[in-house]
């Protein structure tokens, strides 16, 4: 290499420092490991609501299983009770409190909401809420 190549720092100018040397990456490796080693072999704490094991208790074992499963069928099951149909057009509200608006063409629905927008714009329908009025239209 020649010399013009090479450049000199100026004797009060700090080297750029770099990454750590081999010698503290593996010390760090090394702490690292220990932690998770440490973190591997002893379990976290139990929380304190649950349910503790003392030493020398064993949890017993759930029944032998019977040895004619899967043998017969078991009965068939129980058919629900049948219920009546909802009828379609109830007076009095339902279990939810949900009324059905009666049955109308679209052309008529359309109209009614325009009619009850006008109406709310000029300030009539301070009295009213709008099921009430469109029970009311769509009768017409």
């Amino acid at each position: 290499m020649s010399r013009q190549l090479r450049t000199r720092l100026p004797a009060n100018a700090s080297s750029p420092r770099l990454p750590a040397g081999p010698a503290k990456l593996r010390a760090a490796t090394m702490l690292i490991a220990t932690a998770l080693f440490h973190v591997a072999i002893n379990p976290a704490p139990a929380q304190e609501g649950g349910a503790k094991i003392r030493p020398g208790v064993s949890i017993p074992l759930p029944p032998q299983r019977p040895a004619d499963l899967g043998g017969a069928p078991a009965a068939a099951p129980i058919a629900p009770p049948q219920t009546e149909p909802p009828v379609a057009n109830q007076s009095a509200d339902s279990a939810f409190g949900f009324r059905p608006l009666p049955p109308a063409p679209r052309e008529r629905m359309h109209a009614c909401g325009l009619e009850w927008q006008k109406m709310k714009m000029e300030g009539g329908a301070r009295d009213k809420v709008w099921r009430d009025f469109a029970e009311e239209c769509l009768r017409q």
